[in-house]
């Protein structure tokens, strides 16, 4: 996607807020798993972070279909060689497990026994961590390929 296309700058900023939720469920989680008893407005607070970053994942899935759409039916040539590249080129395999990891996994929030089990939530919070620079990576290698 073209960095100057007015979806860019949403898919940015959907980026942004996963990361920092993701950022913010790492710490709580980890704190949760080592504090015993955690308190309940604790354990609350990271509830709702959860369900933060799994609507977060449902704007990012959005911003990848609009990106398909774009890709796909685009007038410029070279748009849509950068999109068929990146679903079936040589990197396609980190596309669609940028994909998995970044909408997929974080679904399991939206399912109240992964929110309110710390270890899952720690799990599934590095997970989405991981993602971010593999989202990165994708982003330059298509770039300068």
């Amino acid at each position: 996607m073209d960095t100057h296309s007015p979806t860019y700058q949403f898919y940015f900023w959907v980026g942004r807020l996963g990361l920092v939720s993701a950022c913010a469920l790492v710490c709580c989680a980890a704190v949760a798993l080592f504090m015993r008893p955690a308190p309940r407005r604790f354990l609350l607070a990271i509830e709702m972070i959860a369900l933060i970053l799994a609507a977060d994942s449902v704007v990012g899935g959005w911003a990848y279909v609009s990106e398909t759409w774009i890709g796909l039916h685009s007038t410029n040539a070279y748009e849509k060689i950068l999109f068929q590249n990146r679903i079936a080129g040589p990197y396609a395999w980190s596309y669609w497990l940028m994909v998995v990891l970044n909408v997929l996994v974080r679904q399991l929030f939206w399912f109240r026994t992964f929110r309110r089990n710390a270890a899952w939530v720690l799990l599934i919070a590095v997970v989405s961590l991981l993602d971010s620079p593999l989202e990165r990576g994708i982003l330059w290698l298509t770039y300068h390929r």
